[in-house]
């Protein structure tokens, strides 16, 4: 999960602490390019409610503030003292992506680890999935993404967990010996025409492909070199034993379940039994 870092510092720098916060998340936003009504849908919020906080952040409720900067993904530091709180991009799509894939994985055999830290205090990061299978000594590192947006951000996100992984997994007591890498994405349209709008960037990138990537998780024993990094489509709220789905670039042919972020949110909060409005 890519991370996006809003830093503040302590009152006596002069500039009010809601202010600070309201600067960054405004920076954030229209860095991520989402609109006041995306971050309102990404953290359960109005349309509103975002442009109050983007006016004057100091009339709006802690815990509201708090949402905003959840969806933003942020890092909040209150200097001196030092203090860090690491305020994740949690949003319900996400979490339920990784939720989907710790289980999957768990039911192959493999012990799992979710928001791995990594790094230090130059700059820090969080793997989404992190599985290790004893029996074969296979380390999976999985980044869950709930839409795609530039594939060379993700080339080289994946490149610095790649470096970092084998101290996180020795951190938790895994011996390791050979590391599969993968980025699974929500399963819609959306991300579908994202990957073959881009097709030459994520084969290349990426060319281990969905039916590979699910042979080898089925089997890790039968790993025997570092494969290929992998790409495939996952649906959260599928059921099917094959959970690794191909996008059309690899000739799917049978349509995405969901048009995008939105109408999966609308069917997991069905699902859920919540109103079906976003």
């Amino acid at each position: 999960m890519a991370w996006y870092p809003v830093v503040v510092h302590h009152l006596e720098a002069g500039i009010p602490l809601h202010e600070r916060i309201r600067r960054s998340a405004v920076s954030a936003r229209t860095t991520l390019g989402w609109s006041r009504d995306e971050l309102a849908l990404r953290s359960g919020t109005s349309h509103s409610t975002i442009a109050r906080f983007e006016r004057d952040a100091s009339g709006i409720a802690l815990g509201t503030a708090g949402r905003i900067l959840d969806a933003l993904g942020a890092r909040v530091e209150l200097d001196p003292p030092i203090l860090s709180t690491r305020i994740e991009q949690r949003d319900a799509a996400h979490a339920s992506c990784v939720e989907f894939v710790r289980r999957r994985l768990a039911r192959s055999g493999f012990v799992v680890a979710t928001e791995v830290e990594i790094g230090n205090e130059r700059g820090r990061g969080w793997i989404d999935v992190l599985g290790f299978h004893p029996a074969s000594g296979v380390l999976f590192l999985d980044e869950v993404k709930s839409e795609l947006r530039d594939v060379g951000a993700l080339q080289r996100q994946i490149g610095w967990y790649e470096r970092e992984v084998w101290r996180a997994a020795a951190s938790l007591g895994w011996r390791a010996r050979v590391l599969v890498r993968a980025v699974t994405v929500l399963f819609t349209a959306a991300n579908d025409a994202a990957v073959r709008s881009n097709a030459g960037l994520y084969g290349s990138a990426f060319p281990l492909r969905a039916a590979d990537l699910q042979r080898l998780l089925d089997d890790p024993g039968s790993i025997a070199d570092r494969p290929a990094r992998a790409l495939a489509l996952i649906d959260p709220l599928s059921r099917r034993r094959v959970w690794l789905r191909p996008t059309m670039s690899d000739g799917r042919r049978s349509p995405p379940p969901y048009a995008d972020y939105a109408d999966f949110m609308r069917h997991l909060r069905t699902r859920e039994g919540r109103p079906k409005a976003v």
